[in-house]
């Protein structure tokens, strides 16, 4: 058995239960037994010339029909008992047709080949798992891809006609979207440099506004600390001249209580004693002795006696 494929085995034309995976097998050889290999890996079948009619009577012909699809392992037993190892020509092929069929009668030969042709192949594909689904063969469809359909050539003549005139309208739509959006980038471009440009501004004002505020509050510190300071020498100024003037007062105070008679005659003895002279040798007639002065006498009286002794 080959990679890719399982084997079956038929004993005198009995389909045997079970299968063989790839490799070397031993059996009884023909006409006894009899065996097969089914691909089991996902495969193309192509449909060729699947022709149908449209609802408006044309005859339409799809040049290939592909059909994407795998059979299941597990699958695969069931399916080719009840069909046969053709089993594709059943499930694939025959059903490619009937649903085609179907689908060109519900449609105009216009809708088939312009407006409705990138949706038949999911039409068909859908169609084709519900009927996998309701034989129950877990026949897997993967993908269906259908060929550009043949009309009678006056209708492709003219279908190709509006299909370029639709292009081209379709081209000049994208266009005109192009430049569209081209202008409104170029407007939001503009809307945005304008309103940047509006934002810096205001950021630029509410800085300006800032720095102001802080300047006058600056000023405002200043002139707080310049008065606080014209207060503060105020009051040492008053203070010094409190003091001044409390010292005076209190030196008269003292002065008053100070400057009695008693005082006033010492300071007078004082000034006397500093103002006294000290005589050596004979005093002279004629020199004048004040009372405040007897002790400076008697002192130059003594110094005379001494001399005349010597």
């Amino acid at each position: 058995v080959q990679e890719g494929n399982v084997g079956f085995y038929y004993q005198f034309g009995k389909m045997q239960e079970g299968y063989s995976t790839p490799g070397l097998h031993f059996k009884f050889p023909p006409p006894i037994t009899t065996a097969i290999q089914v691909y089991v890996r996902p495969q193309v079948d192509s449909v060729k010339k699947v022709k149908c009619g449209a609802k408006d009577g044309t005859n339409i012909e799809f040049p290939s029909i592909e059909i994407g699809n795998t059979l299941p392992i597990e699958k695969a037993h069931g399916v080719i008992k009840k069909y046969g190892a053709e089993y594709d020509q059943f499930l694939v092929f025959k059903q490619v047709q009937y649903v085609t069929n179907g689908l060109c009668s519900q449609f105009t030969s216009h809708e088939i080949a312009i407006e409705k042709f990138n949706d038949m192949d999911d039409h068909i594909k859908k169609q084709l798992e519900d009927i996998q689904e309701e034989l129950g063969t877990g026949l897997q469809i993967g993908f269906v891809r259908i060929a550009k359909p043949r009309l009678p050539e006056h209708l492709s003549d003219a279908y190709q006609r509006q299909a370029k005139e639709r292009a081209l309208k379709k081209a000049k739509e994208e266009e005109f979207k192009r430049i569209q959006q081209e202008n409104l980038n170029e407007e939001e471009k503009v809307r945005g440099t304008s309103s940047r440009e509006l934002l810096q501004a205001e950021k630029q004002n509410e800085i300006n506004i800032a720095q102001k505020k802080s300047e006058q509050e600056q000023a405002a510190i200043e002139n707080e600390m310049k008065l606080a300071d014209a207060k503060t020498n105020a009051e040492i100024v008053r203070e010094n001249a409190k003091a001044k003037s409390d010292a005076i007062m209190k030196e008269a105070e003292a002065n008053e209580k100070l400057l009695t008679n008693a005082y006033l005659e010492l300071k007078r003895y004082e000034a006397m004693m500093s103002n006294s002279k000290m005589i050596f040798g004979d005093v002279p007639e004629n020199v004048f002795l004040s009372s405040g002065a007897g002790d400076d006498a008697s002192l130059a009286m003594g110094n005379k006696k001494r001399n005349k002794k010597n």
